[in-house]
């Protein structure tokens, strides 16, 4: 049976251009987006597309600009219908229309500043992802850096107007990130691991993505850097345990070493509960293995009546 390297879906003894057509190739009669999607549907792994990234975030930062203009437009009118302020005013009289969406509605004959605002913000709504909501919250440090790089001199400029600028403290619970992210321990190490490999190895003889020339403002590929992460996470989480039965060897009373094993068990537990992503089954079983390599221990260092180890 063939791998997947040897399946081709050029024809045997077709010459390959590596992906790139000459210009002077005559067009072929009859291939055309429908035998490109018949292709396609044939073989999954030919289904690539063009994401189109930069111009989606393009696009969302402008839909965001917009709808918070409308937000402070409609603030404004809706003070004006409370107070009959006659800068903006609605009607010209105070009129407390959120009482009643009804009233709302026919204000002035359907043509309320205030519920025009509304219609305008149901309309641009609909246009902004409503997935987006459902994404995770940013990490304080990823904010940080985007807030550092708005207020660079050399890079962003503080270009924002005050009205467009969403990435203040003031929306911090009402932030998401678009790139998921790892959860709990495998995060945090990431981010350290990270900081930790650009100061000994990366700036000097690495080779990070240059985000910008004067800044000197490096970036390290996720899958490189959770790569990293995964390996020193399960070295360390390999010797836990030996760590925990050395020190254990140095105590030199039964008690002590029971105490110590139920702090230390009791803190294996809290790490898996808190930082991981393990249900309380998986905490429930590697905590109890965990415990029994230190009862183990201890069980034989009574029966063998052994102190400090030397």
């Amino acid at each position: 049976m063939a791998t997947r390297q040897q399946l081709s879906i050029i024809p045997p003894g077709t010459q390959q251009f590596g992906g790139q057509q000459p210009r002077e190739q005559p067009l072929l009669k009859g291939a055309d987006y429908h035998k490109l999607a018949h292709l396609m549907s044939r073989v999954p792994e030919t289904s690539i597309f063009r994401t189109f990234r930069e111009v989606t975030l393009f696009n969302l930062l402008s839909l965001q600009a917009e709808l918070s203009a409308l937000v402070e437009d409609f603030e404004d009118h809706y003070k004006a219908d409370m107070t009959g302020e006659e800068t903006e005013p609605t009607t010209g009289e105070p009129q407390d229309l959120f009482r009643s969406f009804l009233r709302l509605r026919e204000s002035n004959g359907g043509q309320s500043l205030q519920y025009n605002t509304v219609l305008n913000i149901r309309y641009k709504l609909k246009e902004y992802p409503s997935e987006i909501s459902r994404l995770e919250k940013p990490e304080k440090v990823d904010l940080k850096n985007l807030r550092d790089w708005f207020s660079h001199p050399t890079v962003g400029g503080n270009f924002l107007p005050l009205l467009e600028n969403m990435w203040g403290t003031e929306n911090d619970d009402d932030q998401i990130i678009l790139t998921q992210k790892d959860e709990g321990l495998m995060r945090a190490s990431s981010t350290w691991i990270m900081l930790l490999y650009d100061w000994v190895y990366g700036k000097r003889f690495g080779k990070p993505e240059v985000i910008d020339a004067q800044t000197g403002s490096r970036y390290y590929p996720d899958s490189s850097v959770k790569k990293i992460a995964k390996v020193t996470t399960s070295v360390i989480a390999a010797l836990i345990p030996g760590i925990v039965i050395l020190g254990l060897n140095y105590l030199e009373t039964t008690v002590k070493r029971i105490g110590t094993m139920l702090a230390c068990t009791a803190l294996f537990a809290f790490v898996l509960s808190f930082w991981t992503q393990a249900d309380v089954v998986d905490v429930f079983a590697a905590t109890g293995a965990f415990a029994a390599v230190e009862v183990v221990f201890i069980g034989s260092a009574i029966t063998n009546g052994t102190g400090t180890g030397g």
